[in-house]
């Protein structure tokens, strides 16, 4: 097998480089030449229409001024006065025409037509060109300017009026390249034609016509055209030679070909020196590396120019040889202690300075599931870390690790299958000779089932204080109701006094003397003065005074009565805010209700600056217990409170809305907090279950059943952790319950 000599740096800069640098200078250079080429181009286009617009008002200036010369004659009193005072006409114009002299082109001809276009006098005789203008005389009254242009000749001709009538007509009738010859005049490297109906009339003499008639020019000559309104059929052609724009892009590229010369020999000289300097600089590493290979000289170093990349290549290589240097002394060193960390039932985790694992023991994979080689250049936490991990901790994790230093923590990890262990890690940074942290190292201490026991006795624990609780307010309404008990039993006593008092009243004593008054009528004075009734007086004075004491006794013995049935009030009120358990059935308006519960932790959604965004549809009113739908929703609202409060989400919001279906009504409560976990869906109602560090586990589990005791249901979702949760409370809608409906609000903004 032979061994193919890889190319230098030195050729494959030279045959990579060079040829596309070369490339992009030619096609720079093709690009610059046609944008010069196409720029003169268009200043010798736009010369040749400059050109052809001043030929064009040429034509147009000569035709007017032939017509306006015709015009004076034929307006000129001689001409005007012989057709109406003169009989010999022809003997008297005929001198005047042929004493003409018309400034510029001569004048082939000019002659007199009276108003049948019969020739009256003419310079020449028997023009037959005059044939034409019968027709133009004798078909209208009003006869204007008459121009004609073919290739034998222009004819130009004005009528003569005489008191607005026309008398005949005066035309002027010119050689057509005697009239054109000093516009076209040219020059070799311009070339002008005028033609009607393709037939040439001038043409510049610098240039001859082909034996078709046609002007010969060169190809590739830049040319402009136009018409002569006043003539149709009159259109004009001029040619400029390209011989300019040719000659300027020539010279551009002599000029561009110096350059591309010139740059490329510095281009080519600058990636000589460029690469000898490169070559020199690796040469020097590549001896480096034979030392170290060949003589295990881990004490070289290399030393390169103030150069950055060599620089830094420099300082990458002579650091690699420092750690290894020190790797080699320090192996044996830490030959005993990996034994150990291999072998101990503790998981440990080494990671470098920034926190990125370097070395596991078997442990750590017996209890995650990873091996050193899927968790190597990684950080713990992006692979052990999950939902029910601790964010606070991972916190204090970091600013440890960001400051240097170590740090002792419990945390939730989850191994490769997914499942949750607890850990208790104590991590340490191992510094080198200088001071400087080369890396941590993380002993974990699995405490999974030491975690279960504690929370198995916090769960005791708070069933105990349930029980407790329970047991509590029993003892609590036992008391009041013996308290009471003894107060009913005082009024008892006072009504049974009242009772027995009154049947022994002395107002039976009455009676019995009103029948013995009423007995004696007709002899009472003597009855009470003289017989059995003279003793009556002294009977009424003691029965009058026994009655007041008896008034006197059922007074007192009623007043005690009121202050007892009072001190009752007092005993029940005071209970009262723990004691509504009396379910009482009442119209009640679920938006004023849900105001009212917002109202509850008005300054809790304040202080945090929590966004209450409320929709509430329009909705009747739903027949249920008052006190029961409050409680729910007050605890609906607290714990979306706590939920986005707790998470510290940048914009906290708690969106409410009420609306109704066939046969329910709906309260959904949803927050941006820190949601539930898909597995803790089906337990967030549960006696005790609680997400929360501080919590109970009560107030949903207590709104729950509330809700069933009113006839409803209470349920919830979530996407999961970070994706906050919605709470719905449904309540039937009794057809006795629609008393009136609720005005439609929409309202948002911050409690």
């Amino acid at each position: 097998m032979t061994n193919t000599r890889s190319p230098s740096l030195r050729t494959i800069i030279l045959i990579r480089v060079v040829p596309a640098a070369l490339a992009l200078l030619i096609l720079i250079s093709i690009i610059v030449v046609r944008k010069v080429n196409m720029e003169i181009s268009n200043q010798i286009q736009e010369q040749v229409n400059n050109r052809s617009e001043g030929i064009q008002l040429a034509v147009q200036t000569k035709l007017r001024q032939a017509i306006d010369a015709c015009a004076a004659i034929a307006n000129n009193h001689i001409v005007v006065n012989t057709f109406v005072n003169s009989e010999n006409r022809s003997s008297d114009l005929l001198p005047f025409i042929r004493s003409l002299d018309f400034p510029g082109t001569p004048v082939h001809n000019i002659a007199v037509l009276d108003y049948k276009g019969e020739p009256i006098a003419q310079k020449l005789n028997h023009d037959p060109r005059l044939e034409a203008l019968k027709s133009w005389l004798s078909e209208s009254a009003e006869v204007d300017t008459f121009v004609k242009l073919d290739s034998e000749g222009l004819i130009v001709a004005q009528p003569v009026l005489y008191s607005s009538t026309v008398e005949g007509a005066l035309v002027t009738v010119y050689d057509s390249s005697n009239f054109f010859d000093d516009l076209v005049v040219g020059s070799p490297e311009l070339a002008i034609q005028l033609s009607y109906d393709d037939e040439v009339l001038a043409h510049s003499r610098f240039h001859s016509l082909s034996p078709a008639g046609k002007l010969q020019i060169p190809e590739g000559w830049f040319v402009s055209s136009f018409q002569i309104p006043e003539l149709t059929g009159l259109v004009g052609h001029v040619w400029q030679s390209d011989r300019t724009a040719a000659e300027a892009a020539s010279a551009v590229r002599i000029a561009l070909a110096f350059a591309v010369v010139a740059i490329s020999s510095i281009l080519l000289l600058g990636l000589l020196l460029t690469v000898g300097f490169t070559t020199r600089q690796l040469n020097a590493l590549l001896g480096a590396i034979k030392d170290v290979r060949g003589k295990a000289d881990l004490t070289r170093r290399v030393s390169s120019e103030r150069i950055a990349e060599f620089q830094q290549l420099q300082n990458q290589f002579n650091g690699m040889l420092s750690e290894l240097e020190k790797t080699t002394v320090s192996r044996e060193t830490y030959r005993i202690p990996a034994l150990v960390a291999n072998f101990t039932d503790n998981l440990v985790v080494v990671t470098d300075a920034s926190g990125r694992i370097e070395w596991v023991n078997e442990s750590f994979t017996r209890i995650s599931g990873y091996t050193l080689a899927e968790v190597i250049g990684q950080k713990p936490g992006a692979i052990l870390q999950g939902p029910e991990t601790d964010p606070k901790t991972i916190a204090v994790m970091r600013e440890a690790v960001s400051r240097k230093e170590g740090f002792d923590v419990d945390i939730v990890n989850y191994n490769k299958a997914g499942e949750d262990y607890w850990v208790s890690i104590e991590s340490r940074p191992i510094r080198d000779e200088s001071g400087e942290v080369i890396n941590f190292i993380a002993i974990e201490s699995d405490i999974t089932a030491k975690r279960q026991a504690e929370e198995e006795k916090e769960r005791m624990s708070q069933e105990m204080i349930t029980l407790s609780r329970q047991a509590g307010m029993a003892e609590v309404a036992t008391g009041v109701l013996h308290n009471i008990g003894n107060v009913l039993n005082s009024i008892n006593v006072s009504t049974t006094l009242m009772s027995s008092t009154w049947r022994e009243s002395k107002l039976t004593t009455i009676e019995r003397i009103a029948q013995v008054l009423e007995q004696n009528e007709d002899n009472l004075v003597e009855f009470v003065s003289e017989g059995r009734g003279k003793h009556l007086p002294s009977l009424l004075r003691e029965l009058s005074e026994s009655l007041k004491e008896e008034q006197k006794l059922h007074q007192d013995e009623l007043d005690c009565v009121a202050k007892s049935v009072d001190h009752i009030k007092e005993v029940v009120q005071g209970q009262q805010e723990n004691a509504r358990q009396v379910s009482t059935n009442e119209p009640v308006s679920l938006t004023e209700l849900m105001d009212e519960a917002i109202r509850f932790n008005q300054e809790a959604l304040t202080k945090n600056r929590v966004e209450i965004r409320r929709e509430y549809y329009e909705i009747p009113n739903v027949c249920t217990d008052r006190h029961k739908v409050l409680q729910i929703l007050v605890n609906l609202v607290g714990n979306a409170k706590n939920a986005v409060v707790e998470c510290g989400v940048e914009s906290p919001l708690i969106e409410i809305r009420i609306d109704e279906d066939d046969d329910s009504i709906y309260v959904v409560v949803k927050d941006n907090g820190m949601g539930i976990a898909k597995e803790n869906l089906t337990r967030i109602f549960g006696h005790g279950f609680t997400t929360r560090k501080k919590g109970h586990g009560f107030g949903l589990h207590s709104s729950a059943l509330a809700a069933e005791a009113v006839g409803g249901s209470l349920t919830v979702d979530s996407d999961g952790i970070g994706c906050g949760a919605l709470f719905s409370l449904r309540l039937p809608i009794g057809t006795e319950c629609h008393i009136g409906t609720l005005t439609p609000a929409l309202a948002s903004g911050h409690a």
